[in-house]
Formats: C-alpha cells, structure tokens, sequence
C-alpha cells in the first residue's frame, strides 16, 4: 500500500468522483480518435518524435529485457482548442515489420486512425495508473508481431466530457 500523502489523497478523492459512464470509456478497447473526432475538431500537436535509446522504464512496458533504439512519439490530442489527453507512443525499432514502419510516418494524424482501420490488431487489458490526479491507461499493442505500448493521460476536459451520463 503506498503511504498517505497529499497526492495520494488528491488522487483516491479524485478517482471517488469520476462516474461509472467516465470508467465505461476509459476501458472501452474500440478507439480512443473515434470518440474525441466525435466531440468536436480534433488536432494532434506531435510534442517530440523519433528515435531514443530506451530506459528501463520504457524497456517493462515492451516486455523488453534488453537495451533498444525506440520509435518514440509524444502528442497534445486537442478538442477544440483544449488538450484532453496527452500520449505517448513506443516501438521497437528492431522488431518493425514492414507493415509497421508505417506507423513512424504518421506525422500529425492521430495514431487511431492507422491502427484501428487494421484486423491484424490486438490489444492488451489496460492497465490504470494516476499522474498527477490525472487517470492513465496504458495498454500494449501487437501490430504484424510488433509490440507497441501507448500510454494516455486524461486531462479534465477529456474526463468532463466522458464522465457525463
């Protein structure tokens, strides 16, 4: 149990406040881009991407146990103006199947788009962590046996607009 702290106060007072409507969506597996483009005028500002040598708190999430050059892309999804989520993508480079390395061309298009149009996807569960008082998912990709691990992080507005019922 992690120790009482202001955080974790603001945190587990934070997490009794959100509704069950708020939960249906975060854990919901179908596209996150669908949901925002249907909210409003979606933009994708790319914060940083290209090529890192990953860490070792890059390395868990991939099930990688060794040291690897990642794809690493950082994004502000915004609707209307307002950022709602804030995502980070991780490849690893070597296990890029051809099919794949489109993904490092996406640019300024929402990850969503290309992933969720593609049979050959599969999902993990998600997984729930706090940053912040904000909630976090996080799941793991595999993409033509590619891994690939995303993580999103909910501003107020995104958790606003999802917690209504």
């Amino acid at each position: 149990m992690l120790p009482t702290t202001r955080s974790n106060r603001l945190c587990s007072r934070f997490n009794a406040t959100l509704t069950a409507r708020f939960w249906q969506h975060f854990f919901d597996p179908a596209s996150l881009t669908v949901k925002l483009k249907h909210a409003g005028e979606l933009r994708v500002e790319v914060c940083q991407q290209g090529v890192c040598l990953a860490d070792r708190t890059m390395l868990e999430p991939l099930s990688l146990r060794k040291q690897h050059y990642l794809w690493r892309r950082q994004v502000l999804l915004s609707v209307d103006n307002s950022v709602w989520i804030e995502a980070q993508t991780l490849l690893p480079l070597l296990s890029l199947s051809p099919t794949a390395r489109r993904l490092l061309l996406l640019n300024d298009r929402p990850l969503g788009e290309w992933l969720f149009r593609d049979p050959n996807l599969r999902r993990s569960d998600f997984s729930r962590q706090w940053q912040h008082a904000n909630p976090v998912r996080q799941s793991r990709f595999d993409y033509y046996h590619s891994p690939l691990y995303l993580q999103e992080i909910f501003h107020p507005p995104a958790v606003a607009y999802f917690s209504r019922g």
